[in-house]
């Protein structure tokens, strides 16, 4: 489940840093990693749940996954249709 969640976090927060150029590819994978955390230490504080290394890493393989996605649709893509 975490992973199909953060799949359209990943890609939105790509989209918001655009033009998108390798340095903000980076920060945007790096905040959206952030916000994984952060969301798995709030867990913490809620009653019935708990904080998962397990379950972030779930959510990195989303964000991970599409922003890999996105690098090729962007990147690789949009490289080979321009020569």
């Amino acid at each position: 489940m975490h992973l199909i969640e953060y799949v359209p976090l990943g890609w939105l927060s790509l989209k918001a840093f655009m033009p998108l150029t390798p340095a903000a590819f980076m920060a945007s994978i790096g905040l959206s990693l952030a916000y994984a955390a952060s969301d798995e230490v709030h867990q913490s504080f809620v009653p019935g749940r708990e904080m998962s290394f397990m379950d972030w890493l779930a959510d990195a393989m989303g964000i991970l996954i599409s922003s890999y996605v996105y690098y090729i649709k962007v990147f690789r893509l949009k490289g080979c249709a321009e020569k």
